[in-house]
């Protein structure tokens, strides 16, 4: 006896089972709560909702799961992909320049929160949407977002629910820790009871929910319920708090400190005196040993006895200022370095080894003249991070603390335009330090604030004091405070007559009489320890060279560290601290085979076939279609990331060819050029430019060729002449590299064309 063939293949062990009537009512509702739980927390934690209402990507998202409920029901399920799909093809067609400015508009809102939380700042996109189109953009992107969504959830939901039950509260829980933003408590329970109904709607499918399971389900959604209700007590918000507070600082100290690690950053609570042990450090190694502060960690906010970085909130604010003076290569960190200008000054290479010291913070002296270790699109300058990094060189301007004087002076009397466009870039930071770094906790206010008056009585009113008698007034309070027989109750009594409350107490002073002033920690380098230093021999850092310092800033130089445990008088730049106004210059169809159904008999094979004890049976030609439709989807999303990569490129590059600075504009169009011309064959390799022109000639002719030879020089007179460049000459060189692009187009085939265009972005 014989055992003919069934047309597909095994794929899996499963019972296949016919689909109820009543099943697809199911897999709709299970659908459009998933795609409401989803859209919900993805527009909450990226701030969609505060820029465009979500009602229309919920409406679109909703009708469509709806409309694949009714397909499901009638059995025609199989056309809803494709005819999806293919809608939103036509209308990325129709209206790709308006989906291109709605997805700029929500990447730009999506940057906002994301600045907001983390102090990095992401590309901003620009969009030629004016205000009243702005509206349509946003819904043309709900609308894409809605498609996208309702088709993902829908395919998800049928074939991947138990998957898609535990991926959704882990994504919302992901995007809660990445964006810093606590999605509200009936979002939450939205999210939870979604989680719970795929889990059932998954067991219902294959007919395994028991009247016991569908008992213990329900129980889990009540208790559910109950913790999330319980979350909103304060009494558990503060325990959660202390948690997670603990939780950070364990795994902080698993990843950056070591048992030596002495240095507390700001936080007292926990604070142990270290005693008169040397515990390993650094070892630093100099070409030529100095005196130095190495500060690692510095703090700008005081508050419940702790000093804290800037709020990433607050720097969101300056969000435009600082990103703006980081990529024209003002840095805080190296800010001394770039204020020197036609002077001669030694550079000192240095390498820090750290041994024993936190490793969250680099260790760096604020006479620092490299850049290797700064990153423009971290908003917070002031603590540069090193993520864990144990090694590294960096190079100092040798001796600077005594070269704060005559930069001043240099800086003063200079009109280079150099020198002019420093002190416009320093002008606007100096307004965001003295908007952020006067700022005085009220409980530092009322214990100190009358005793602040006290010593300003003799000079007058504490606001209309010069620079001279502020300072004056710092070093009397400090002198009555930390005198041998003061009685001042003080900040910070739990360290008290440390570095800690010493430089605590000062910053606090110094923002108290107007003076822009900041708390540090790290290793000093002492001028004895470096007097017993050779060249190039490393230096050993102990823990008893850890310590507080504060650090003014000094107008137009920045931060300057201040020996104040030795009185003020002796402070590290050798001059006297001087914020007056040193820069104010301006800012086939397919039928499925029946079950049962007998077809040809294989001619070569008569044995009988054994079946598989249960499992199912898939077409061949079904799972291809799946899998176009998979491809499609995949393709539609790489195109949506080509588009956008594209957009941030070419606005980069557009933002400097228009630049302001004509200079490094026409610098910055000449080297594009030259990469179009290699694309034509023309490759000076390690020759000259000028090499190029006969070839030139001879295949675009002498007219093309005499523009390529004025566009050289002016290119040279851009990069090397004092000359001042105009936007006459800047749009002269964008016009010849438009007409060099236009030939490059002309001369390349139509594949190539494509991948300049999409991958390399040329154009």
């Amino acid at each position: 006896m014989t055992q003919v063939n069934k047309k597909g293949m095994w794929l899996r062990p499963a019972e296949r089972t016919q689909r109820k009537n009543s099943d697809w009512i199911l897999h709709t509702v299970t659908g459009l709560l998933t795609y409401t739980a989803l859209i919900l927390a993805f527009t909450e934690m990226t701030g969609f909702d505060q820029i465009y209402p979500v009602l229309w990507m919920l409406l679109i998202g909703i009708c469509l799961c709806a409309l694949h409920g009714i397909l499901l029901a009638f059995q025609r399920q199989g056309v809803f992909y494709p005819g999806v799909l293919m809608l939103l093809l036509l209308l990325v067609i129709f209206f790709r320049q308006q989906m291109m400015d709605g997805i700029g508009l929500f990447w730009n809102q999506l940057g906002d929160t994301w600045t907001a939380s983390t102090g990095w700042v992401l590309p901003e996109l620009e969009t030629q949407c004016g205000p009243q189109e702005r509206s349509a953009c946003l819904l043309l992107f709900s609308l894409l977002t809605g498609g996208i969504g309702s088709l993902l959830c829908s395919m998800m939901v049928s074939v991947a629910a138990p998957v898609l039950a535990a991926a959704l509260p882990g994504l919302v829980l992901i995007g809660t820790t990445v964006f810093g933003e606590q999605i509200s408590g009936g979002y939450l329970m939205l999210v939870m009871m979604t989680a719970v109904l795929l889990l059932l709607y998954s067991g219902w499918g294959k007919k395994k929910a028991s009247l016991g399971i569908l008992i213990n389900w329900v129980a889990f959604v009540l208790v559910a319920c109950m913790l999330v209700s319980a979350a909103a007590l304060p009494a558990v918000e503060s325990w959660a708090s202390g948690f997670s507070l603990l939780l950070h600082e364990n795994l902080h100290a698993r990843k950056y400190e070591t048992k030596y690690t002495t240095l507390p950053e700001g936080v007292f609570t926990d604070y142990r005196d270290a005693g008169e042990d040397a515990k390993p450090a650094l070892i630093v190694t100099m070409e030529k040993p100095e005196q130095m502060y190495l500060r690692g960690f510095t703090g700008a906010v005081y508050e419940n006895n702790a000093w804290n970085p800037l709020d990433t909130e607050i720097l969101a604010e300056y969000e435009d200022l600082l990103y703006w003076l980081n990529l024209n290569e003002f840095n805080p960190n190296r800010q001394f370095e770039s204020a020197i200008f036609n002077m001669e000054t030694e550079r000192n290479q240095i390498t820090v080894q750290n041994i024993g010291a936190c490793s969250r913070f680099y260790c760096l002296p604020f006479s620092l003249s490299s850049d290797e270790l700064l990153h423009a699109e971290n908003l917070n300058a002031e603590s540069t991070a090193s993520d864990g990094e144990r090694i590294y060189m960096f190079s100092v301007v040798s001796s600077g603390s005594g070269l704060v004087g005559q930069v001043l002076e240099n800086l003063q009397a200079s009109d280079d335009e150099a020198v002019m466009n420093y002190r416009k870039a320093e002008s606007a930071y100096r307004d965001f330090v003295y908007r952020c770094y006067l700022q005085i906790p009220q409980e530092v206010l009322d214990m100190l604030e009358q005793k602040w008056d006290s010593a300003a009585n003799r000079y007058g009113a504490s606001d209309k004091l010069t620079s001279e008698q502020a300072q004056a007034c710092v070093l009397d309070f400090l002198n009555q405070c930390f005198g041998d027989d003061s009685e001042v109750e003080l900040p910070l009594s739990q360290v008290q007559g440390s570095s800690y409350q010493y430089a605590t107490v000062a910053a606090l002073t110094l923002r108290y009489f107007g003076i822009p002033a900041r708390y540090a920690e790290g290793y000093v380098i002492t001028e004895e320890m470096a007097a017993e230093a050779e060249s190039g021999a490393s230096i050993e850092v102990d823990s008893i060279c850890g310590q507080a310092w504060v650090e003014v800033y000094q107008d137009g130089i920045g931060w300057i560290p201040l020996n104040l445990t030795a009185g003020m008088d002796e402070q590290e730049s050798g001059d006297r601290i001087d914020n007056s106004d040193t820069a104010k210059d301006p800012n086939s169809e397919s039928l499925n085979p029946k079950e049962g159904q007998e077809l040809e008999e294989n001619p070569e094979d008569n044995q009988e076939t054994e079946e598989p004890d249960g499992g199912y049976m898939t077409n061949v030609p079904k799972a291809i279609a799946w899998g176009g439709i998979l491809i499609v989807l995949i393709i539609l999303l790489l195109a949506v990331i080509l588009m956008v990569r594209r957009k941030i490129i070419l606005s980069a590059k557009e933002k400097k060819f228009r630049d302001e600075n004509c200079r490094g504009a026409i610098a910055w169009i000449f080297a594009d050029t030259t990469t179009l011309l290699e694309k034509l064959g023309f490759d000076r390799g390690n020759g000259s430019m000028q090499d190029l022109r006969e070839p030139v000639r001879i295949r675009f002719g002498d007219g093309y060729a005499a523009e390529f030879w004025n566009m050289i020089d002016l290119n040279s007179m851009a990069l090397f002449s004092s000359r001042e460049m105009t936007e006459e000459q800047r749009d002269a060189m964008l016009e010849f590299r438009n007409k060099t692009l236009h030939h490059l187009l002309s001369w390349t085939r139509w594949n190539k064309r494509l991948w300049m265009k999409w991958i390399e972005c040329r154009y």
